[in-house]
This record gives structure tokens, C-alpha cells and sequence, in this order.
């Protein structure tokens, strides 16, 4: 691996000061209500330097996402195990609240709306390797046959995102790690044999 120079050093602690003043700004005054004066002034950058690194608001919002993939890709999948379709996806879920739980609500609040089109992304990791969980229980023919993978994906994600809507809609008043588990395992019954 080639060594950073000074220059690229900077450039990345640049576009971090960015992200971090944007995603302070978004949980404590809304998506809508911070302006990229704001997160430049906070970051202590030019406006020129926001749109260096970023060419607009949402694409901060993009990294967010990303950020979850690559806890999915370098942390979950190593605890999935192989035998076991139910538990693979109770670890998936649960993980999946235990980061947004972690985020706290404000945050979260800023992902839970109608602009976030990368809810629809398939091409993402997490929604790759859940799809994968499934396809690996339906070849140990633990699924039942009344639904398509792509329908049992389909079906658990509408239930996480319910979830964390319902907790960002109660100020986040319960442990959503929790209530993850409650729901997802009383969809058992619906798909697992």
C-alpha cells in the first residue's frame, strides 16, 4: 500500500470536518433546516471547499449509507452462521437496530424520509448479503415454497423500517434492539418451515 502524502492527509481530514459538522447539523436542525453555509462555517471551509468534496446535502446523506455497508460487510457477515436461516437473520436485524439505536433518533430521523431513494438500492451490501442469508436457507430448504426470496426480502425489510419508524415516532422511548427481535421473530411463522 502507497504512503499518503501530507497533501491527501489533509484532504481526508478536510472531507471528515465536513461530514461530521453536516451530520451535527442534520440531527440537531433537520435535513431541511441546515444549509451548506452552515456546515461550511462549522467545518471551518470555504463553501468552494463543500462542494470540492461534496456536490450537494444528499450526498452526505449517501455516505451515511454507505458507512452502514461497510459495517455490514466488515463486521456482520462474519458472525452469520452457516446453519441456520432464523438465526442469521435475527443477527442481521439485530445489528441493523443496534446501529441505528447507536445513531439515536435525531440522526436517524434524517434517513427515515421520503428523499432517501438508496432505501430502494438493492445494489447495496447490506440488502446483497441479506438476500444471500436467504437464498442460503431457501437451498437448505428451510423457507416455505408460498414466497419468492426476493418477496421474504422484500417482506422483512418493511417490517425493520416499521420498526425503527414506530421508535423515531415514540422519541425512541424503548430498546429497539429489542422490539427488532420481537417483530422479525413473530414474522417466523410467515416463511421459515
Amino acid at each position: 500500500m502507497q504512503k499518503q502524502t501530507s497533501r491527501q492527509l489533509q484532504a481526508q481530514k478536510t472531507k471528515r470536518k465536513i461530514y461530521n459538522a453536516a451530520t451535527d447539523l442534520f440531527s440537531r436542525h433537520g435535513f431541511d433546516n441546515t444549509t451548506i453555509e452552515d456546515i461550511s462555517r462549522k467545518a471551518g471551509v470555504s463553501v468552494g471547499a463543500f462542494y470540492h468534496y461534496y456536490p450537494s446535502k444528499s450526498e452526505i446523506y449517501s455516505e451515511l449509507y454507505k458507512k452502514i455497508d461497510v459495517f455490514y460487510e466488515n463486521t456482520i457477515e462474519a458472525q452469520l452462521v452457516e446453519e441456520d436461516f432464523y438465526d442469521n437473520v435475527i443477527i442481521f436485524f439485530r445489528h441493523y437496530a443496534a446501529y441505528n439505536s447507536v445513531r439515536g433518533t435525531d440522526a436517524v430521523k434524517q434517513l427515515f424520509n421520503t428523499l432517501s431513494v438508496l432505501f430502494l438500492d438493492k445494489e447495496r451490501y447490506m440488502y446483497r448479503l441479506l438476500l444471500e442469508i436467504i437464498k442460503r436457507g431457501e437451498a437448505k430448504n428451510q423457507l416455505t415454497k408460498d414466497m419468492t426470496v426476493n418477496e421474504i426480502e422484500e417482506f422483512l425489510l418493511v417490517v425493520a423500517r416499521g420498526v425503527i419508524y414506530d421508535w423515531l415516532l415514540h422519541e425512541g422511548d424503548y430498546d429497539l434492539e429489542e422490539r427488532m427481535v420481537k417483530y422479525i421473530s413473530e414474522m417466523r411463522h410467515i416463511f421459515v418451515l
